[in-house]
Parts: structure tokens; C-alpha cells; sequence
């Protein structure tokens, strides 16, 4: 300390002043500046979780609503006549036809109610003896000979004609399959909605001439791809975890699939489970954790997102300490400068009245000094008092821009557009029509809904061929409607090439183009053909009409046209661009003689 003062004392004014401003300046300064980070951090801290609370509120909600529209479509099947109808009857379990036609008519009712979800993977009626609808949508994966040992068909009594909802499963471990455990297959992992039909009884007559009977059980089986489709596309997931987990620890979906249907013993389920929703910080493997929760009003299961604590504002916080090392900076440098500069302006008279006392001491009494030590101060007041408030200019417009610029972010967040409303609008407008007995309008609404569905789908400009098959069946299915019976359809596909990729709305434009342009001013009946093929190291796509053909100079217009819609000169420069120069679109056509188009592609 003395040797602090026997150099502050070794100082000249001017150092000594400029010493004390750059005291005086840092320490205010620098707790200021620490003040603002610590609020700061903490403002924009709890802004995030409410933000992330809300978006896993409205998702919980959207999860419940496509949950609650499946509800619906249970009860509707278990009253529909139809089935009433079918339950009636006794059957002979001996008869593989009278079976299989029992199956075929279940399978209709089920398809009824089911196909227009696009959430369930898989329905069926299952007894202890037969699944019924199992195979549909060539999906024949449950063993007809164990589900009645399972926990589905256990919770479908308990819940005694009720629907419950089971939570996730693994195969595998479910149907005792020990061959498949390192099969990889997409229903491995899956959660089911089960329901006893107790209102009516199957019945089959066996083979002694005795009768049996029983409740079958509805059986509704999702994937656990489910909840993915819903929470990647809108939580960040960088730094956090999302799971759903029963009340009793057992996950539902976890981004660790090993630990799908496990449990998992958390201290603190039980307490939020009772809170419902909320925020909460907890301690997991040590480690200080934000959990944020809210519970499905349909499931009773709890969707939860955890992260540690100080990577809530990670994102954010590089810009936070931007903005605060800028503003000290300004504050720190405009100040220094006036301070050198006040240093100098006071240190002048003083120079000047030494330089005169010397004088006098050699005897020159002829000497004048300006009164200037007044107004120095009063100059040096004023600027100290200007740069005061200068400083809170400063920190006031920072701070404030600051919280508008993550409130703008906010609101940004906030603002994001659900697609998925337009498809829920369609597919509510799609069970009205059906409990109308409207299946025609119903079916033209679904094939929109697809078609939608598939334009709006965000993708880099290639998609699997069956994608665009069904995009192009539902506009088939559409155009079949516009001209009655005015054309036959005929499809011959290699199913191989369905898992190829194919330039998106690959296939609709040449059928539209046979439909709009081919079959205009026929006498006859049209007829389009379908063919795709695999031939060599190429596969082939084409299309084949009888309608009225075209010129070569039709031809030649129709590959050349500049195009910004989808037409077919659209699709061959997709072509051209992404596959190169040697892959083009083929047309074949004579006035009169019908029209054939062929796009051979890589394998």
C-alpha cells in the first residue's frame, strides 16, 4: 500500500487526475455492467421457459386432439350397424372362405372409420383366436395366437368397453417374436388405444358342433414416429431432452429408442405429476436441470422437456455479452478522452503560475495571470455532469433495444404457422360428410387432403415414388369424378421402384395431360395405362393414352415452353437438372392415334 502511494505521489497532476477518472469511471461502470448481465440473463432466462412451457402446452393440446378424434372414430365403429350385423351371426371356424369374407367385411368398416387418419399405423378386431383387418394395408404382423396373453388384451378387459390407451411397446418383447430382435422394422415400437366390444359377442361354431363366443377388442395401434412429427418441428432440441412417461415411469417416447416402454425411476415424477404442468428445477446425475411438463388430459401421460439450467439462454447469450462489452466500451472510451483532455486543460494554469513564480523568484514582478482556475472547474463540472448522463443514456438505449430485439423473437416464435390445422379442417369436414352418407364428397375430400397434404410437405425436391403415386392416384380419383365414366384406368407397376426417388409432381402433369388435352372431343371411351419398369440400369415411367394425340410441332411446343407452373416442360427440366442431359422425357403421338410419354431415369 505505501508503495501505491509513494507512486501516486511520484505522479504529476495530470497523470494523477487522469488516474483518479479512470478510478472513478471503471468501478460504477463495471458494477453497472455486471447489474445489467446478472438482469438480463435472468429476464431473458424466464422469458425462454414460459416460451417453451407455452409451446409444449399447445402441443400437449394438439396431441390430445388427434388422440380425442380417434376416440370418436372408435365409438363410431363399435355402433355402426354394419358391424351389429355381422356380430349376429354365428360362423363356422372350419370355413377359410366364410373366414376370410368375415375378414374382408370387418376389414371395409374399420377402413371406414380409420383410413382417413393419417396418425393411426394399423387397426384391427381381435379375438383370441383370429385379427381381424390384420392385414390391412399389408400390415399381417400381429400373431393371432397370442394377443389374448398380452398386456393389450388385459387392458382391454380391465377397461371393460372403455378406451385406454397403453403406453409404448416393443414388439418383440410383447408377442414373445425372440427371432425378430435384430430384425429392424417399422412397428417395433408402438402405442395402442384398446377397447372390448362388449356390446356384442362373435361367434363361431367349431368343428364338435359346440359354439363359441366372445367380446372382440378393437385394437388401434400408432407409431411412436407420432410424436416426433409434432415436437421436432416445433421445439428446438439443441441441449435438451423430450420425453413422455406414465405416472408410473414408464417411457412413452424418448429420444434414446433402447429405452422405449423401459421404466425409469425419477424422483420427482410424482410431484409434477400432481402439479399437472409447470416448471420445476431438479437435480439429475448431479447436474442442476430445468424441467418443464404438462399432462395429456387424454392420456393422464406426462410430456416433459429437461436441459441444464445454464444452457437455457446458451443461444442467446453471446449476443447478451456483445451488447454489454459495447456499451463499455463507448462508456469507457468517450469518458478516458475527456478526461485526458479536462487533465491537460487543468494542468495548464497550474504550469503557468509556477512558470510565474519562478519569474518572480528571479525578480520579474511584470508578471499577469488569467484568472482561469473558475471557469476550468466549472468547464470540468459540466463535463463530468454531461458524461453522467451520457452513461445512462447509454445503458437506458441498450437495455431497451436489447429486450425489444428478444421480445421481437418472441413474438416470432409465437407466430409460427401450424400446417397442420388445414389437414384437421379437412379431415373434420370429411367425418361430417360421412355421418351425412356422403362417402363420395367424403372420398373427393380426402384425395384434396393428400394432395395437400403432399404440396405443402417441405423436401429438397425429390420424394419417394410411392409418395407421388398417391398424390397422382388422388388426383386421378378426383379427375374419375369430373369425367364419369368417360375412361378406364390401368396400372402395371414394378413394386421395386417405390422406394426409388423420384422430382416431385413427377407423374400427375402427363396424366393431366392425357385426361385434359388427350381425351378432349372423343367419340369413344378413353383408356390411360400406367406402366413403370425396371429394365437394365435404367427404370422407366410412362404413361399411355388413346386420346386424340398430337403433332410434332405440339410435341416440340409442349418439352419447350417456358413454364413457372407444373407442367410437363417443368418436369423435364427438373429432370434435365438434376439427373443431367442423358435422361429426357419421350413423347410418342400421331394426330388420331393417342399419345404415349416415357421417362427413363438411373437406378
Amino acid at each position: 500500500m505505501k508503495k501505491l502511494t509513494h507512486l501516486f505521489n511520484y505522479l504529476g497532476i495530470k497523470q494523477r487526475i487522469l488516474l483518479t477518472y479512470i478510478l472513478l469511471i471503471t468501478i460504477p461502470i463495471g458494477v453497472l455492467g455486471l447489474n445489467y448481465f446478472i438482469t438480463t440473463k435472468n429476464f431473458v432466462s424466464d422469458i425462454v421457459k414460459n416460451n417453451l412451457h407455452e409451446i409444449l402446452v399447445k402441443n400437449n393440446e394438439s396431441i390430445d386432439s388427434k388422440l380425442e378424434r380417434i376416440k370418436e372414430y372408435s365409438l363410431n365403429f363399435v355402433i355402426d350397424a354394419n358391424l351389429e350385423d355381422l356380430l349376429s351371426k354365428t360362423y363356422n371356424s372350419a370355413d377359410t372362405y366364410e373366414v376370410y369374407e368375415l375378414d374382408h367385411k370387418i376389414n371395409n368398416i374399420l377402413n371406414k372409420y380409420f383410413f382417413a387418419s393419417p396418425d393411426i399405423y394399423s387397426v384391427s378386431l381381435a379375438t383370441s383366436d383370429y385379427v381381424f383387418g390384420n392385414s390391412s394395408a399389408a400390415k399381417d404382423y400381429i400373431p393371432k395366437d397370442t394377443f389374448n396373453k398380452t398386456e393389450l388384451y388385459d387392458s382391454a378387459l380391465a377397461a371393460e368397453g372403455k378406451l385406454t390407451w397403453v403406453p409404448t411397446y416393443n414388439f418383440v418383447e410383447l408377442f414373445n417374436q425372440p427371432e425378430m430382435e435384430h430384425v429392424s422394422f417399422d412397428y417395433k415400437y408402438m402405442f395402442s388405444a384398446v377397447k372390448l366390444v362388449n356390446s356384442n359377442t362373435i361367434k363361431f361354431r367349431g368343428t364338435n358342433g359346440g359354439r363359441i363366443a366372445e367380446h372382440p377388442v378393437l385394437l388401434i395401434n400408432i407409431n411412436d414416429k407420432f410424436f416426433d412429427k409434432i415436437f421436432k418441428n416445433n421445439i428446438p432440441i439443441n441441449h435438451m431432452d423430450y420425453f413422455i412417461v406414465t405416472k408410473e415411469g414408464r417411457i412413452v417416447t424418448h429420444p434414446d429408442k433402447t429405452k422405449l416402454g423401459k421404466y425409469e425411476q425419477y424422483p420427482w415424477l410424482a410431484s409434477i405429476y400432481e402439479k399437472k404442468s409447470g416448471i420445476n428445477v431438479v437435480e439429475i446425475d448431479g447436474k442442476k436441470m430445468i424441467v418443464i411438463y404438462d399432462t395429456s388430459k387424454i392420456t393422464d401421460w406426462v410430456s416433459i422437456i429437461t436441459m441444464q439450467e445454464n444452457f437455457l439462454i446458451q443461444d442467446v447469450m453471446p449476443a447478451i455479452k456483445y451488447n454489454l462489452f459495447s456499451a463499455l466500451a463507448i462508456v469507457m472510451i468517450i469518458p478516458l478522452l475527456i478526461s485526458y483532455l479536462l487533465s491537460g486543460m487543468i494542468a495548464r494554469p497550474i504550469n503557468s503560475l509556477t512558470s510565474a513564480i519562478r519569474k518572480m523568484g528571479r525578480g520579474n514582478f511584470d508578471i499577469k495571470i488569467p484568472a482561469e482556475g473558475s471557469y476550468e472547474f466549472k468547464k470540468l463540472i459540466h463535463k463530468f455532469n454531461s458524461m453522467n448522463r451520457r452513461i445512462q443514456a447509454l445503458i437506458k438505449e441498450n437495455y431497451k433495444n436489447t429486450i425489444l430485439k428478444k421480445e421481437a423473437e418472441i413474438k416470432a416464435l409465437n407466430l409460427q404457422l401450424n400446417p397442420h390445422f388445414m389437414y384437421n379442417t379437412l379431415n373434420i369436414i370429411n367425418l361430417k360428410l360421412i355421418r351425412n352418407g356422403q362417402d363420395e364428397t367424403s372420398e373427393l375430400i380426402m384425395s384434396l387432403s393428400t394432395m395437400l397434404k403432399y404440396s405443402l410437405k417441405a423436401n429438397d425436391g425429390v420424394v419417394l415414388f410411392y409418395q407421388d403415386m398417391e398424390y397422382t392416384k388422388c388426383y386421378i380419383h378426383i379427375m374419375s369424378k369430373r369425367f364419369e365414366n368417360q375412361f378406364e384406368l390401368k396400372y402395371s407397376i414394378d413394386p421395386r421402384l417405390y422406394e426409388y426417388t423420384v422430382p416431385k409432381f413427377f407423374l400427375q402433369p402427363l396424366v393431366e395431360n392425357a385426361l385434359i388435352h388427350g381425351f378432349q372431343e372423343m367419340d369413344q371411351k378413353g383408356c390411360l395405362t400406367i406402366t413403370c419398369w425396371i429394365e437394365g440400369d435404367k427404370r422407366y415411367y410412362s404413361v399411355d393414352d388413346n386420346g386424340v394425340g398430337m403433332t410434332k410441332e405440339k410435341i416440340w411446343k409442349l418439352l419447350n415452353t417456358s413454364q413457372t407452373s407444373i407442367g410437363i416442360s417443368n418436369v423435364r427440366n427438373r429432370i434435365l437438372i438434376i439427373y443431367g442431359e442423358e435422361y429426357d422425357i419421350n413423347i410418342q403421338s400421331e394426330p388420331s392415334q393417342g399419345t404415349k410419354i416415357t421417362i427413363g431415369l438411373p437406378l
